[in-house]
Parts: structure tokens; C-alpha cells; sequence
């Protein structure tokens, strides 16, 4: 775009500021109609703009000429009758002085603006009649920045139009899906070019948007009896996956103020989306569900303090876009002393400095790893040798080196990123080769009896049902 409007600026050799029309903004000049001489002068263009303003540019047609000039104006050659100029401003000269007439003369408005905004067909049009009347008079640019957009088109990519029966009425897809669906679809699409509008493509949306609001029902629902007050729990003493999960968010974070900042709002989306479906539904919820439904309750404060640590960034990050759903979720999270009532009267929460290349290298490895068991896994479930992935025990066959690692590892919470009821680790050769080099995976139906609370395989499972750690959880 920047290349476009500079290349329309240096080519453009002349411009004709006036049009031959009978209805329009007027040019403000008379005739005199003894010698034909044009006439404009300080007094004249004075009586022009007080009748404008009093009574909008149609008074023009409204009065005689002889009306509108002060009975003091005389021509040069003596005569004071006078005709209007029967043309009109061109369109592009009218709009292009809107900076002058509308954002210097209003008090609440600022000059030069902020933003010029319209269609991609604007850079020989407005933005370019109002960068040449600015620079003209005043030496500079009437705005700050200009933003141009797309059309919006069909699925197929026409234009839309009544007689060829493929418009949509926003108030059709507010009815069906709710005005934030809307917003959503704005926020999506990359409007740097055509924008397509579709059934199909708002059923898509409303898929998206159910996964943005699941992941934060999900959330609610697991810090509903957590007071940040006197609940939370310092970082130091969270659990590993824990600092990991508010790393993901704190990356989230950076990502959508950068993309906020340089108006890529699909960015921001896909980011938000992204994070949804692949960092919390995927991974890290789906871990914690054993610590929020059955472990102590140190291990389901650390759990509900990243829950409600990346709930209250993800809502201010997400009231941008779609404001009803965030403030909706607002409403229904614990405050502490400061917090405001409306998310949207919050701060933009701040990206903190990056964890150490070291904590991502180890997280990047692990889900490496987790990749290669979630394979042998699948593959365990469609021979019938497992149903859930807690009916399994996995077996490790390591290279020195990754049995190393991933020995460093509490079994226990090593069995749960698995979402398994055992892990072993061997050194030596064995197993399903995956992608992580000097590891094979092979899984097993796990040895033992189910636990009724927990649902893992434990050797030592009592009369009573339950497995040594959910009777410790529950005698307490």
C-alpha cells in the first residue's frame, strides 16, 4: 500500500478540482453577469462559509446569488449582479478537506488524526486528496498512520448483491450465532484483501469461538472454590508443568500485543485459537484434570493458581475481539483488590522477559517425547489392548543419555504427562521407534486393579476400592 500511494502521488501531473454537475458541494465563486468576470474575494468566501454554516452547503440552491453576496461586493467593471458557479467541488477535494473543516474545528477531535481507514481503492481517492490539501496549506500529513482494507465478498469470492441473491444480513448471523461471531469474523480474516462471508464459514467460526469459551468454562469451573486472596501459590513452589503452562501464556501475551499494536488482528486470533486448542485442551488441561480431581490440596492450589493466573490474562486479551463473551467470563472470576468490574477498563497485561533456554529446551523435548508415546498409544487402543490411556503401562527403552533425562523426572508426574497409570524406564534398546532419537515406547495393559476414584491401575488397590493415595486424600 505504501508503494502504491507514493507511486499515484509522484505520477499524479494535474488535478481538476472541479466537476460539471448540477447537485453537489458547490464552488463557492460568482459570475458577474454585466462582463462575465469570476469574482471571489475575502468578503465573498466569508458570506459563503456563515450561510454554510448556518444553513449546510444546500443553501447554495436555495438562494439568488444577488442573496448570498454582501450588497458592498462590486465588480471591476462596476456592476453588482451576480450568477453562481453552476459546477461542483470535485468529490475527492470535498472529502479530502474533511481534516480541516470537521478535526481542527471540533474540541473533542485532535489533528493531525490517528487514522485514516477505508477501502483499497482510496489511495487515488481520500487518503490521497487529503495528503495533498494538507501538505498543500499546512506542510505535513493529516494523518498519523492510514489503514486500508478489502472488500467483502461472497464464499466464492463475488461481489455481493441483492439480485444475485448471495448478500448476508449481519442481523441473520447475530440471530443464529450472537453479535460476537461477527466480531470474530472480522478478527479472523486477512482484511488486506477480499474478505469472504458465508454460512459455511460463520459455522466454522462458531466451532472456533465454542473452543475459546470451553477453554475458559473449563477454567471457571476448576477455580470456583479458589480464593487468590489466600489460595495462591508463589511460583516457586508450582509444579514444573504449571510454570510451563504460564510461559505459554506469557508467550501468548507478546504475540497478541504485538499483533494488536500493528492492527494483525487475524494474527491475534489464530494465537488466541492456537493456545486454546493445542497448549490447554490438548496438553496442559488435559494433564492437570487427575491433580484438580484427586490429588492433596497443595497439588490442586498450584494447579488453580495457573488456571486463574492465565484465565484473567486470556480475558484481557480476548475483550478486544470478542467483548460480550470476555466480560461474561469476568463476571464470574474471583477478584482481588484493585480489579475492576469491566474487563475492558482493565490494563493489557504485559509480557514478562522470557524463561531460560534451558526450561524450553527440556519442555520442547518433552512433548517431543509425549508425541512419539501418544503414537504407540492410538496404536495400543486400535488393537484392543487398552480403552483409556489410563488402562495403560508404558515401558521407555532409553539411550543413555534420554534415560538421563527423563529419569530426572518424578515417575509419578511423568506418568500423568502421559496421562498413563505406570511408566518404566530402561536403558537399552526395545520398543516403537519414533521421532525422538535413542527412544522406543511399547505399552502394555497395566498391571493391577482400576482405582474407583482416580481410575488409575494400582498393584495395591484396597478392600475399599481405592488406590494408597486417594484413601490418604480422602482420610484427610
Amino acid at each position: 500500500g505504501h508503494d502504491r500511494m507514493a507511486g499515484m502521488v509522484r505520477d499524479r501531473s494535474d488535478w481538476c478540482i472541479s466537476r460539471q454537475r448540477v447537485w453537489g458541494v458547490p464552488i463557492p465563486v460568482f459570475y458577474c453577469k454585466k462582463c462575465g468576470k469570476y469574482h471571489i474575494t475575502d468578503a465573498s468566501i466569508k458570506a459563503v462559509s456563515d450561510l454554510f454554516r448556518k444553513e449546510g452547503s444546500d443553501a447554495w440552491y436555495k438562494y439568488d446569488a444577488n442573496d448570498i453576496l454582501p450588497k458592498t461586493e462590486v465588480c471591476e467593471c462596476g456592476a453588482s449582479d451576480w450568477e453562481k458557479d453552476p459546477d461542483i467541488m470535485d468529490v475527492w477535494f470535498d472529502s479530502g478537506s474533511t481534516w480541516s473543516a470537521v478535526c481542527r474545528e471540533r474540541p473533542e477531535l485532535r489533528w493531525p488524526v490517528d487514522m485514516y481507514m477505508e477501502g483499497a481503492d482510496q489511495f487515488r481517492g481520500w487518503f490521497q486528496s487529503s495528503l495533498l490539501t494538507c501538505v498543500a496549506t499546512q506542510g505535513i500529513a493529516p494523518y498519523k498512520e492510514v489503514l486500508c482494507h478489502g472488500w467483502v465478498v461472497d464464499e466464492k469470492g463475488k461481489q455481493m448483491h441483492k439480485s444475485a441473491g448471495n448478500g448476508m444480513e449481519p442481523s441473520e448471523i447475530i440471530r443464529d450465532y450472537g453479535a460476537d461471531i461477527i466480531r470474530l469474523w472480522v478478527a479472523s480474516s486477512d482484511y488486506t484483501v477480499d474478505v469472504r462471508a458465508g454460512k459455511e464459514i460463520f459455522r466454522q467460526l462458531s466451532e472456533a469461538y465454542r473452543k475459546m469459551r470451553n477453554t475458559a468454562r473449563f477454567m471457571l469451573g476448576n477455580i470456583s472454590d479458589f480464593d487468590p486472596a489466600k489460595d495462591m501459590v508463589d511460583d516457586d513452589q508450582l509444579f514444573e508443568i504449571d510454570r510451563w503452562a504460564l510461559e505459554a501464556c506469557n508467550k501468548l501475551t507478546a504475540t497478541m500485543r504485538d499483533a494488536y499494536e500493528h492492527y494483525d488482528f487475524s494474527r491475534a486470533y489464530h494465537a488466541l485459537y492456537n493456545f486454546c486448542v493445542i497448549d490447554m485442551s490438548n496438553f496442559y488441561m488435559d494433564v492437570i484434570k487427575d491433580r484438580l480431581y484427586c490429588a492433596d490440596d497443595h497439588a490442586r492450589r498450584c494447579a488453580q493458581t495457573a488456571l486463574y493466573r492465565i484465565l484473567v490474562d486470556f480475558t484481557k486479551l480476548l475483550a478486544p475481539i470478542l467483548c460480550f463473551t470476555s466480560q461474561e467470563i469476568w463476571s464470574y472470576i474471583p477478584k482481588l483488590d484493585g480489579m475492576k468490574d469491566y474487563v475492558v477498563f482493565e490494563q493489557m497485561p504485559e509480557a514478562k522477559a522470557a524463561a531460560d533456554e534451558a526450561f524450553e529446551a527440556k519442555w520442547d523435548r518433552i512433548m517431543a517425547i509425549r508425541d512419539d508415546v501418544k503414537k504407540v498409544l492410538e496404536q495400543a487402543r486400535a488393537d484392543k489392548v487398552i480403552g483409556s490411556a489410563l488402562e495403560a503401562g508404558l515401558t521407555l527403552y532409553c539411550s543413555k543419555e534420554v534415560y538421563d533425562f527423563l529419569n530426572a523426572i518424578p515417575m509419578d508426574e511423568l506418568a500423568d504427562l502421559f496421562i498413563v497409570s505406570h511408566v518404566d524406564l530402561v536403558e537399552g534398546e526395545g520398543g516403537v521407534k519414533g521421532l525422538v532419537e535413542g527412544l522406543g515406547v511399547s505399552a502394555a495393559h497395566a498391571a493391577g486393579n482400576k482405582c474407583l476414584r482416580c481410575w488409575k491401575y494400582e498393584t495395591t488397590v484396597g478392600e475399599d476400592g481405592l488406590c494408597p493415595r486417594c484413601a490418604k486424600v480422602l482420610k484427610q
